[in-house]
């Protein structure tokens, strides 16, 4: 692919195996990411599941003003043909506010619409994959906007409709298991309808751990590049509880706008020096039962032995008395879990300024 071609404004599907693996959050960082990439080119972010709307619901709390009219509107509407219909689309395009609006982002949303009504009305001659198939193709005719299409979790007859009109697709997986497999079923699915050459690549989301293994395995697996992952960030899970999108410079963007710049070296830019590296995971493992009590275990020898110095027959001087009262405050703070993060995260922090600092005299050098 030459780089004119790599810079012409795409049709981008977002897929995934399964519900609740973060691609409706995904999705619109992706589209944010597009948007703040080299000229700011507008992006169109469409919400193609009719069947639960999530990503409607979720950007209808703060962020768009009016989701009741959409996609299953249109594709309901008695329009002659697809650009009559991709016409009212560009009318009904909702803009995205908040950090969007500060940064004068050109990011416009075409919610699900008034779906529960396609359980209701037939869509006309065609069936509805085909209506939706060829509303997407008019409104690529019709706008020169990168569109960014949330798809149903799993696979169905409209995200293979969306699949076969897009130009490139993206695919959500979790690291877990069932997360694997149902991904592996959307990959087979793509094959059997002659899609899965446009699977430019997969994002492994809400990883916990060295996400290398599973990258490897899903590379072989799908058949496709492996583009980043996305740690799990607890900050991003109560953005979407509430309906924010999180901002550009947070942890789950960067690596988002990190996996782009994999899959659009010309269009986007990696966000360097924030994007994890595989032992910076260890801070996000899940602490277990036998973790918690074995580190209890150990502060309490500590603070025993500490105790037992202190009170024992034997006089000790000052210093000595010091020094193991810190041993028994130590031993209870490390039976702690907010005071080992604490202590990590400041090594952590002092770690990457040393490591800076080495970078940069070998830059010198």
């Amino acid at each position: 692919m030459n780089e004119l071609e790599e810079f012409r404004p795409k049709m981008i599907a977002i897929v995934s195996g399964k519900g609740g693996s973060g691609k409706t959050m995904v999705a619109t960082l992706v589209a944010l990411c597009l948007a703040k990439s080299a000229g700011n080119p507008p992006v169109i972010l469409i919400d193609a599941d009719t069947a639960t709307a999530g990503l409607s619901y979720y950007l209808g709390i703060r962020v768009v003003r009016n989701i009741r009219r959409g996609l299953a509107n249109l594709v309901l509407a008695p329009k002659s043909n697809s650009q009559d219909q991709a016409t009212d689309a560009m009318r009904i395009l909702e803009p995205l506010k908040h950090e969007v609006e500060r940064r004068n982002l050109d990011v416009k949303f075409l919610p699900a619409g008034d779906h529960r009504r396609l359980m209701r009305e037939p869509s006309g001659d065609l069936a509805l994959p085909a209506v939706v198939h060829n509303l997407l193709l008019g409104l690529q005719d019709l706008t020169d906007a990168w569109i960014v299409v949330d798809c149903r979790g799993g696979i169905d007859g409209e995200s293979l409709a969306v699949c076969e009109a897009a130009d490139d697709i993206l695919m959500i997986a979790e690291p877990d298991t069932t997360s694997f497999q149902a991904s592996r079923h959307v990959v087979e699915a793509l094959s059997d309808n002659d899609l899965a050459h446009k699977l430019r690549g997969f994002i492994i989301n809400k990883a916990f751990e060295d996400p290398n293994v599973v990258a490897r395995n899903g590379a072989s697996t799908f058949g496709a590049q492996f583009l980043g992952a996305i740690p799990f960030d607890l900050d991003a899970t109560r953005a979407f509880l509430v309906g924010d999108i999180p901002r550009t410079d947070t942890l789950i963007a960067a690596h988002t706008e990190h996996a782009l710049s994999r899959l659009y070296p010309n269009v986007v830019e990696s966000p360097w020096p924030r994007v994890w590296e595989s032992s910076d995971y260890n801070s996000l493992g899940l602490l277990t039962r036998e973790s918690s009590v074995g580190g209890t275990a150990i502060a309490f020898v500590i603070v025993a032995f500490g105790a037992t110095a202190l009170l024992g027959g034997r006089q000790s001087n000052l210093m000595e008395q010091v020094f193991l009262g810190f041993l028994m405050v130590l031993g209870v703070l490390g039976s702690l879990e907010p005071a080992r993060r604490l202590l990590g995260g400041v090594l952590r922090i002092y770690a990457r300024i040393f490591t800076f600092g080495s970078r940069k005299r070998r830059y010198k050098s």
